[in-house]
């Protein structure tokens, strides 16, 4: 459904993404990091100073653009120091409102049952506060997070939240054949795999592959 939607925005959105990580030191920000770095087109082989000076071509002139490339420079692990959580917080929701300035913004953000609780507190932040940008945070989660974070999204006003169910069985024998391309697999084999899979769709693609 990602895949989808970001194929259908993509001739008139800008569309970043990043992914949170399961473990790690100093990790809380990473996916933002690679958003910046997306959006700066930042690479490897540039220095501090030019990854800093790219970061700051992103935002409008104006009286707070230093500050505001220096508390995304730290963040993401460019040198520096930024201030407290509230500053982090302020400084990338400035960055996403300058970059929906210019065309519709589409923050993808997977995994982030693994994100740490200072990461969702932004989340909800960004969401809070940028009413008047054309922003969209497209949070992608196990539904572990729901366990770990009651009421998640629930008061937010402007947010919606897709659960995805299992495949029925039928659904799931549809995608076999579809996958195998093919009608002459013998019903028991479908049947096996179906079970196995348990309406995982990855798990269908997988076990077919491997066979």
């Amino acid at each position: 459904l990602v895949y989808e939607l970001i194929g259908s925005v993509l001739d008139r959105a800008t569309v970043l993404r990043g992914r949170c990580l399961p473990y790690g030191e100093g990790i809380t920000f990473w996916p933002i990091a690679e958003v910046v770095r997306q959006a700066a087109a930042i690479s490897e082989g540039d220095s501090v100073d030019e990854a800093r000076s790219r970061i700051e071509a992103l935002l409008p002139e104006s009286e707070e653009r230093a500050v505001i490339r220096d508390q995304l420079a730290a963040a993401v692990g460019l040198g520096g120091s930024g201030g407290g959580i509230h500053e982090t917080f302020w400084a990338i929701r400035r960055l996403f409102e300058s970059l929906a300035e210019h065309r519709p913004l589409v923050v993808v953000l997977d995994d982030i049952h693994w994100a740490e609780p200072s990461f969702l507190d932004l989340i909800e932040y960004v969401e809070g506060w940028s009413e008047d940008s054309p922003i969209l945070l497209l949070s992608v989660t196990r539904p572990e997070l729901l366990e770990m974070r009651q009421g998640w999204a629930s008061a937010a006003t402007r947010s919606i939240t897709i659960e995805l169910d299992p495949l029925t069985a039928e659904r799931s024998d549809r995608l076999v054949q579809n996958l195998l391309d093919s009608s002459s697999v013998s019903e028991e084999f479908r049947r096996r795999v179906v079970e196995s899979a348990e309406g995982n769709p990855l798990f269908i693609e997988e076990m077919l592959r491997m066979l």
